[in-house]
């Protein structure tokens, strides 16, 4: 049901309910306007059971979107909370101030056969708590065990906290949601809400760093395992606010930076804290494929001052260099600049692993011997131009480093 990179929505409208049931992940792109547009329902009822991530800039616009829907919606109710959505229960001070939590989804696991699932625990005047029943595994009926700190997992739940369901919320729940499990279920409209990239079709028009960029990023996140919170904090929007304010700007040390201090404070959990820095590495390698494009987009448009900039900002992020100096040499021997060109010269033959006979390396040793005579320092230009001319025969510098040679004989 839930393609990569798409967040999905199901909706149901009966009577006073906007009923909404969420698929995949909340990022910087979640709009309420989306949730809006699907009914008019003056109580929102959110099933949150599929949702399988949430970034840091996710939750930014979740808090928007919460503080706007109480201003239009009569209750705003959270139902089958996943995992994911807890973490953030227990560690966004203001996750949840404008709605209210009505059920989530607690993680069991089975001893006997390494079987784990999820239960969907009922949050009443009193929080949280655990079936009095042992909960059996599916798979081979032994007891399972509740595979959290009770504690830490349900810190969010306070009972002052609690406000009683209105009836026809409650029956609708009870009716509707707990049939959706077997097959009473009735048919819900499906609505195709956001492609990540819509323009995915055209993948052969992107350039390929980018394209590396994003399979770097796409393979990093399947990666993260949100971890459970061991202690039950708040952070504050500001704190939130400049965290993403650092990553905006590129400034990955920082936001790095911020998180370590949050956590030696006490206020992030170490769930949250993994999240975050796989957030930041994910966005580094994505931008680090974006600004390399960007270079090499500038350096064909003969734009060499912004291309200039644009690969020491790609190195800064990360990006190997030993590729790129033979175009930074380019770009500063185009704009008049032949130390620098000649230092970065230097630089790519000495890093230089590929076929000598690759275009680029012929290249770099003619300009360097070029260089070198302007200086007047004949005998360490003659053995690069040698080399062109006689040890690399597919070379177009071969008769130009020929000419050359025969002009400081």
């Amino acid at each position: 049901m839930v393609e990569n990179g798409t967040l999905r929505m199901e909706s149901v409208s009966r009577g006073p309910i906007l009923y909404v049931r969420l698929y995949g992940a909340i990022d910087e792109t979640f709009d309420v306007s989306e949730i809006l547009n699907l009914g008019e329902g003056k109580d929102l009822i959110l099933n949150l059971k599929s949702v399988t991530r949430i970034s840091s800039f996710g939750v930014r616009e979740w808090v928007k979107a919460m503080a706007r829907l109480a201003t239009i919606k009569n209750r705003v109710v959270l139902v089958d909370c996943s995992p994911v959505l807890v973490v953030n229960l227990n560690a966004v001070a203001n996750f949840s101030d404008h709605c209210d939590v009505v059920s989530i989804q607690a993680p069991y696991y089975c001893d006997a056969c390494d079987w784990d699932t999820e239960v969907t625990l009922a949050i009443n005047d009193k929080g949280v708590t655990l079936p009095d029943k042992p909960v059996p595994c599916r798979r081979c009926g032994a007891n399972m065990k509740f595979d959290e700190v009770e504690q830490s997992y349900f810190g969010f739940a306070s009972p002052d906290r609690f406000r009683p369901l209105d009836p026809h919320i409650s029956d609708f729940i009870d009716s509707y949601l707990r049939a959706g499990d077997t097959e009473k279920a009735p048919t819900v409209a499906t609505t195709q809400v956001r492609r990540a990239f819509p323009w995915a079709h055209r993948w052969r028009q992107i350039p390929q760093p980018v394209l590396v960029g994003i399979a770097s990023a796409v393979a990093l996140a399947l990666l993260i395992v949100t971890l459970v919170v061991t202690k039950n904090t708040g952070i504050s929007a500001e704190a939130l606010d400049a965290y993403h304010k650092r990553l905006a700007g590129h400034d990955y040390p920082a936001a790095l930076a911020m998180v370590d201090k949050m956590q030696k404070d006490g206020t992030l959990p170490p769930a949250l804290g993994d999240q975050m820095r796989a957030e930041v590495e994910t966005r580094k390698i994505a931008a680090r494929g974006a600004t390399l494009a960007k270079a090499e987009d500038l350096f064909e448009r003969k734009q060499y001052e912004e291309a200039l900039k644009t690969f020491d900002e790609t190195i800064s992020l990360g990006t190997d260099p030993k590729p790129l100096f033979f175009t930074i040499a380019e770009c500063h021997r185009r704009l008049g600049k032949p130390d620098l060109a000649f230092k970065n010269y230097v630089l790519f033959t000495d890093s230089f692993e590929g076929d000598k006979g690759d275009k680029g390396f012929d290249d770099a040793l003619y300009w360097q011997g070029d260089y070198l005579i302007k200086q007047g320092r004949l005998e360490e230009a003659r053995p690069l131009l040698e080399r062109v001319a006689k040890e690399l025969p597919r070379s177009n510098f071969k008769r130009s480093a020929a000419r050359l040679l025969e002009s400081i004989e």
